[in-house]
């Protein structure tokens, strides 16, 4: 059985950290009465973005495993060459466009609480969660836009790490404090948006990497 690799171990370590720090945002919101001012405080927000932000970053720019020269065959023709970065530029564009747009309506950031309690207009009309889902277009940006194997073979597991932190935080925080208002919510309105949009970047993306595996 092959040994995991020293970059492996690195992004194994730095999803490890990533829990740990979406685990403090869990507890504060679980026990938000207790630590009001901890959870409304700005400053506390800001550094537990600074903190949490460069290390996914890292997760998805470490070099891959094997290097830069020994990328697939598929991964060095001139359509993925070409296709992945200029998808990963619409990615980024929509996804930073969608989560500062989203902060823009909450006026606040991390666990603080919105004046308007229950968000379901602008962006949130057609996410549950605009802010993460912005992230992890970028998040997916990144490894598209080098062509890196490894970032793109970690992506499934951010995405789990998110959609399973996203729904224990809806369970005791918004469920809670919005019972009937987020069920009729939730019925409409997808954790991270409208299953065809997924559908189509996972489309687009095959159809690229198709070309690729044909071609060369």
């Amino acid at each position: 059985m092959e040994a995991v690799g020293f970059m492996w171990v690195i992004r194994f370590i730095l999803l490890g950290i990533i829990l740990a720090i979406d685990g403090l945002g869990i507890l504060l919101l679980r026990y938000r009465n207790r630590f009001e001012r901890l959870a409304e405080s700005t400053l506390f927000n800001c550094l537990l973005l600074i903190a949490y932000y460069p290390l996914v970053l890292l997760l998805f720019l470490l070099p891959p495993e094997s290097g830069w020269a020994s990328r697939p065959a598929w991964l060095q023709h001139i359509s993925v060459r070409i296709g992945f970065p200029a998808f990963s530029l619409a990615l980024f564009i929509a996804g930073s466009f969608l989560g500062l747009a989203t902060i823009r309506q909450r006026k606040v950031i991390g666990a603080q609480d919105t004046a308007e309690g229950l968000l379901t207009t602008g962006m949130y009309t057609y996410f549950r969660h605009p802010i993460w889902t912005g992230m992890l277009w970028i998040m997916l940006a990144l490894p598209l836009l080098t062509r890196n194997p490894d970032g793109l073979l970690v992506f499934p597991f951010y995405f789990l790490l998110l959609w399973a932190e996203t729904i224990l935080e809806e369970k005791i925080d918004m469920r809670r404090r919005f019972p009937e208002e987020y069920e009729r919510y939730g019925e409409t309105t997808n954790m991270f948006g409208p299953w065809w949009v997924w559908g189509l970047i996972a489309l687009f993306l095959a159809l690229i990497a198709g070309v690729g595996k044909v071609m060369s």
